[in-house]
């Protein structure tokens, strides 16, 4: 081994060249072994203002009890291969080691972690207060409590250890098991805590599956099961990294991002009206700079050695200037954020924000269910063939003014009147509160308990604002509950069954229409091309020229109730024919003459709203109950039976909402057999369907529907529900999964640009380099002013490796021989070099093997110089 001068070696100075004090620093630290005894004070004392300056603290400590061999006596004598005793020099390593940890002592064990604590909560509570509207008030703040407790108790856990990246995300999942029962599902815990099987799996399914209800469900969603999932992960998550960037991060700026994207969250998972804004952003803002400040002046106080990152050689002002720095820019960023919600909330107080819910089309596909109307015809057949039906509703404290809703229709397509697709007539998942808020005082409540009927379609009233189910299925109907409050109409896809009960609060609407009420600017769409042409001459004669609409309105109902006869089709004596179905074909086979229109409710109902929108009129149909003097109804008890179905039609005008009329006539206004038998001999040839729909089927129209039997593939693939199941997988796997595959992949292509290296000194010195993070991945960083035989000999009794030694020498010749080293040599050190890994791979546990593997203690930048510029004039840096 060639001899080198000091001035060669960046880890060794020669007095003369950096002073006395830092010669007689320098002696202290590596003096001849017999200078002093291992347990003096006064190398002890040196040894801690020598390493004071250090930026990279040690994450370990080195046997004491090893002996070391070839260590170089003092600062700038040579690399020689002699054997000799280093026991002094070992325990002045080791001493250094120590008193290096003890000044970098964990952030998160000392008092002023507190501080850090206390403003941590406020500024992730004031962020998770968004929740309050969407869930229409407190019921948010258990599931959001417990996430930013447990969160914050992993951050420190994992300061306080210093573990991987990846054992705390994977410490994330852990808790999210253990307390995601007692924040979402109490009810179903034991002792509302500890979870069981079955919460477990609630927990996995819903971590997937939530987020979807969240975001489509109408608020507020305080009555849905497990919508607590959302705060709490949302906590969870943000707790834990606001708190590890707070304890582990050099800059405690890096605290607003994770606090930043928490609060951006809540409001994207919020509704569009925001809960005290203003509110919020001061309580983050203000809470944010105090503390920022605090932390920026203990910095400056506690001197800025031993900071990681910093320049041992750096001056305090230097540093001084970059935590100033970094204080001004924080402060402005918060000023302005300040400022802007200011400024917005004082512009526009009731400003509706653009959030995620908004952009989400309803989950129910109205397309899936046929019309409830073809099936008019089917309830009177069923209620005519027995003698006494069973009821399928039975309706408390009825009054008979009142009208039972069970299904709205605004949209018709020429063979069947149905729910219109559009946003207008959207069905949103729903709590029992139907998004409506309190309850307005006087409102009546009604209790329906359910009989033979077994349907998706809810009953309910106009002006329905709550809708209680009780009994075994409550839970499972109230979540698969949904509303349409344009409609006013319920749906449930949990199907009512005998059994069920439902009670319902109302507050019947009371205004009225009159002469001078102008009916609402429709949305409604043209008429498709197949309504026949009488529809729009007829409703124009009879409607009039008056200029009142609810006279016009009036007029052509009562034209339709006077001039036409009634008739379900069944067999009443006089040989009537009335045809079933609502198709284009029955409508025009009804008004293709006027004086002798014979039909039902579902004729009637869909012909008087065909021919209002014709006018220009918002105009739809409605299927429901309503009582007669045939109807089950005693002492309030109303027992509901398919005799008393009913269509009617509604009208939208203004200041007064959706108004009904009822064109159907009377049952007993029929005509006269004679008169029948011989107006109505050409009803066969009128009835039969014109050209474009000639195969349709009036008996079953809704079987005829094109693009309901053949639906086209692509229309076919819900890409909303893709992409929202794959945001719901990929994300919680990338915050998982990603940070392990990143530091696998960082190390490995660290070690492959080391291995191949064009220079093969340089290689060399790559693989030793790669030997010290491996080291330091398993908690063990040695000083800067330690050389590679101390390191190499500390390294060989801890790990019980061989060859050790030999890597250490072979890379001070690469570093400081006159003579280069070629490729063979490079080839063959990492060849010895991977086989000592090895080594230490076979000895080492599971645990430690997947512990040094995700740590990130190589990763992180250190001051420790490895290489000379410059070796006997040529530069091999």
């Amino acid at each position: 081994m060639a001899a080198f001068n000091s001035a060669d070696r960046p880890d060794f100075a020669a007095p003369s060249q950096t002073g006395q004090a830092h010669a007689g620093q320098q002696q202290s630290t590596f003096a001849q072994p017999n200078s002093a005894p291992p347990n003096s004070a006064q190398p002890q004392s040196n040894l801690g203002q020598a390493n004071r300056g250090q930026s990279q603290p040690a994450r370990g400590r080195f046997d004491p009890d090893q002996t070391a061999t070839a260590t170089p006596a003092r600062r700038g004598q040579a690399i020689s291969d002699q054997t000799g005793s280093g026991t002094a020099s070992r325990s002045r390593l080791t001493r250094t080691l120590t008193a290096r940890r003890s000044v970098a002592a964990p952030r998160c064990v000392r008092l002023v972690a507190l501080g850090d604590l206390a403003a941590l909560a406020l500024m992730l509570a004031a962020a998770l207060a968004g929740f309050w509207p969407v869930f229409g008030g407190p019921a948010f703040i258990r599931p959001a409590a417990i996430g930013l407790i447990v969160g914050l108790v992993l951050a420190w856990l994992g300061a306080r250890f210093r573990l991987p990246t990846g054992v705390l995300a994977l410490g994330v999942v852990v808790f999210f098991g253990l307390f995601g029962t007692a924040a979402a599902f109490p009810g179903r815990a034991i002792a509302q805590f500890v979870p069981n099987v079955d919460c477990l799996r609630l927990l996995i399914e819903g971590s997937v599956g939530v987020w979807k209800p969240f975001i489509t469900a109408s608020t507020p969603l305080a009555s849905f099961t497990g919508m607590g999932l959302v705060p709490f992960i949302i906590a969870l998550i943000g707790a834990t990294t606001a708190g590890s960037a707070a304890w582990r991060a050099v800059r405690p700026a890096w605290v607003l991002l994770p606090i930043g994207l928490t609060a951006i969250a809540v409001i994207a998972l919020g509704t569009g009206l925001a809960w005290h804004p203003l509110v919020q952003a001061l309580v983050m803002i203000l809470v944010a700079w105090v503390w920022l400040v605090w932390r920026a002046e203990e910095q400056l106080g506690a001197g800025v050695g031993g900071h990681r990152g910093i320049d041992p050689g750096g001056s305090p002002g230097d540093a001084g200037r970059h935590q100033s720095l970094w204080l001004l820019v924080s402060v402005l960023l918060l000023a302005a954020a300040l400022l802007a919600s200011g400024v917005a909330w004082l512009a526009a107080p009731n400003l509706q924000r653009d959030v995620v819910r908004a952009h989400v089309d309803p989950p129910l596909d109205l397309r899936d269910l046929p019309s409830p109307l073809a099936s008019f015809r089917s309830l009177v057949v069923a209620a005519s063939e027995e003698d006494s039906p069973d009821p399928l509703f039975s309706i408390d404290d009825w009054d008979s003014t009142y009208r039972l809703r069970l299904a709205v229709m605004d949209d018709y397509d020429g063979l069947v009147y149905n729910i219109a697709d559009t946003d207008n007539a959207s069905y949103r998942r729903v709590g029992p509160a139907l998004g409506a808020g309190d309850t307005v005082d006087g409102s009546l409540s009604l209790t329906v308990t359910v009989g033979a009927y077994d349907d998706v379609w809810v009953p309910g009233l106009a002006g329905v604002e709550q809708a209680v189910f009780s009994g075994d299925r409550a839970d499972s109907l109230t979540d698969n509950l949904y509303y349409n409050g344009e409609a006013e109409a319920l749906i449930d896809t949990a199907h009512l069954q005998g059994g069920d009960q439902l009670t319902l609060t109302v507050d019947p609407p009371s205004a009225q229409p009159d002469d001078s009420t102008a009916v609402a600017i429709s949305d409604q769409d043209e008429l498709p091309d197949v309504v026949p042409a009488a529809v729009g001459a007829l409703a124009s004669k009879w409607a009039g020229n008056d200029p009142s609409a609810f006279k016009r309105v009036s007029a052509l109902i009562d034209a339709l109730s006077t001039q036409g006869f009634f008739s379900h089709g069944l067999t009443d004596g006089l040989g009537i024919e009335s045809l079933p179905g609502h198709s284009s074909a029955r409508i025009a086979s009804l008004l293709e003459r006027p004086e002798m229109m014979v039909g039902d409710d579902e004729q009637y109902a869909v012909a008087a709203a065909l021919m209002l929108r014709s006018l220009g009129m918002p105009a739809r149909v409605v299927m429901g109950f309503y009582t007669d003097e045939q109807s089950d109804l005693a002492a309030g008890l109303w027992q509901v039976s398919a005799a008393d179905v009913h269509a009617w039609v509604e009208v939208d005008f203004d200041g007064v909402g959706w108004y009904p009329f009822y064109p159907t006539p009377d049952e007993d206004q029929t005509p006269q057999a004679q008169v029948k038998q011989k107006e109505y001999q050409p009803l066969p040839q009128v009835l039969q369907p014109p050209p474009t729909i000639s195969k349709t089927d009036d008996s079953a129209p809704q079987a005829s529907l094109p693009d309901r039997d053949e639906p086209d593939p692509e229309a076919e693939i819900d890409w909303g529900l893709i992409i929202t199941l794959t945001l719901a997988i990929g994300l919680p796997l990338l915050v998982i999964v990603g940070p392990i595959v990143a530091i696998v992949w960082l190390k490995r292509r660290r070690r492959s640009r080391r291995s191949d290296a064009s220079d093969p000194d340089a290689a060399v010195i790559g693989g030793w380099q790669e030997l010290i993070d491996v080291a330091a991945d398993r908690g063990l960083v040695p000083p800067a002013s330690a050389t590679r035989a101390e390191i190499s000999q500390s390294l060989s009794g801890q790990w019980q490796v061989d060859g050790l030694t030999d890597l250490s020498a072979r890379a001070d010749r690469a570093a400081y021989a006159a003579d280069p080293a070629d490729r063979s040599d490079a080839e063959s050190y990492w060849a010895d070099l991977r086989t000592s890994l090895g080594q230490l791979r076979q000895q080492s546990s599971v645990w430690q093997r997947l512990r040094a593997t995700m740590s990130v203690a190589s990763l992180r930048p250190r001051r420790r110089p490895t290489l000379p510029l410059a070796v006997g004039g040529e530069d091999k840096s």
